[in-house]
């Protein structure tokens, strides 16, 4: 049976990196899977498995290059079912057209797994052809801000802002009216989700600020990456407590069956201006502006930093080790496992459950020690260079 795949998290672990001669990673296939995962063919065997792919997009770089002869650097990599890492394959190859016209690559398949194809091109082609598949669902990043509050009504309007999460932020941010963008908020609660194409209700439950029909009427929200690579929500907001730390909460409730029905909740916080002298103002005339480093944002920040090089280094079979490490039960352990799909969601989540569990208590040199216990010292080692770089950029 062949499954097709473009989006996460079934395309963890590819190379995204520009090389020395400014050439870009481009995926030319989608994910090819080949169930069940490991099912080896007799080696003495003299029947082949030929695999054919479609690389349909080979057709316009081929264009773009101005060059019909399809000499293009083709490489096929494989993996395994639950592993991050991909391996190139030397096999040989065969490029022919379907009935279509567009191009396929044959070669021979030795095990089941996934495969996929893909080519290093320059930098111009890679900004035309940055998004060459329909995208079903994508790993998000949240971004929020606030703008001046209005202080003869105290009303405010605040931005929460869903993005993918490899989108630059200093690309999206310019994009909206930079009135509704002075006071940046914290978000926690939606990293790494991944939203799928869809309609949404965006229910808000207000903290400091209240959004009168905000439960009871929620907001629409269409998300389709294919049409953009990230989705604003809009609110226009009454003040209600102007010291909170806690600002808002949005859900979002999935309206579509065929997406994933649970819903996802984002938490606000408001974090400290960098003002100069605040102090020196009343309350009712301070205009809050987008604040610096702050050590509670860069918390939340590095700890998702964190939690990612863990989530893409440790296999799965070492996560129950490290959940009872950092006290987490083997059921906890079993339903996040059970739940989540891919091994980098696994181990992120279980992440995610301690930090929640250890709130103000979370230490990420906790996780450290529990990793160094299990013998895990590279991953260990590539942690405390962060922790040490984090430190030394406050």
């Amino acid at each position: 049976m062949t499954v097709y795949y473009a989006d996460p998290p079934y395309n963890q672990g590819l190379p995204i990196q520009k090389d020395s001669d400014g050439n870009h990673f481009i995926q030319l296939s989608p994910i090819v899977r080949l169930e069940p995962d490991g099912y080896q063919f007799t080696p003495n065997s003299t029947r082949k498995a030929l695999l054919q792919v479609p690389v349909p997009y080979i057709n316009q770089i081929a264009s773009l290059e101005k060059n019909d002869n399809f000499n293009i650097p083709i490489k096929i990599i494989c993996r395994s079912y639950g592993c991050e890492k991909w391996e190139q394959q030397d096999v040989e190859y065969e490029c022919s057209r379907d009935k279509n016209g567009y191009y396929c690559l044959t070669f021979a398949v030795s095990h089941f797994s996934d495969y996929v194809v893909y080519s290093y091109v320059k930098s111009t082609i890679y900004s035309i052809l940055k998004y060459i598949f329909p995208s079903w669902q994508q790993r998000i990043k949240t971004l929020a801000f606030l703008s001046e509050i209005d202080t003869s009504n105290d009303t405010v309007h605040m931005k929460l802002i869903l993005s993918k999460k490899d989108e630059d932020e200093t690309a999206i941010v310019p994009v909206f009216d930079q009135t509704f963008i002075r006071i940046r908020l914290a978000t926690t609660g939606l990293e790494n989700t991944i939203l799928d194409n869809g309609d949404y209700e965006a229910k808000f439950k207000k903290r400091g600020l209240d959004y009168p029909e905000g439960y009871l009427k929620p907001k629409k929200v269409t998300i389709n990456w294919n049409e953009s690579s990230y989705h604003a929500i809009h609110y226009f907001c009454k003040v209600i407590d102007k010291a909170a730390i806690d600002i808002a909460q949005i859900f979002l409730q999935p309206q579509d069956q065929k997406q994933d029905t649970n819903e996802k909740a984002c938490y606000l916080r408001r974090v400290n201006s960098n003002e100069p002298n605040p102090s020196k103002r009343s309350d009712s005339e301070k205009l809050p502006v987008l604040p610096t480093k702050d050590d509670s944002v860069l918390s939340d920040e590095m700890d998702t930093e964190f939690f990612d090089i863990i989530a893409e280094k440790l296999h799965i079979n070492d996560l129950l080790r490290l959940g009872n490490l950092l006290h987490l039960s083997e059921k906890e352990v079993d339903e996040i496992k059970l739940r989540e799909h891919g091994g980098y969601d696994k181990v992120y989540k279980v992440l995610k459950l301690w930090k929640n569990n250890a709130g103000q208590k979370a230490d990420i040199s906790v996780v450290v020690a529990a990793l160094r216990k299990m013998k895990k010292n590279s991953i260990a080692d590539q942690l405390e260079e962060k922790i040490a770089e984090w430190k030394r950029s406050i």
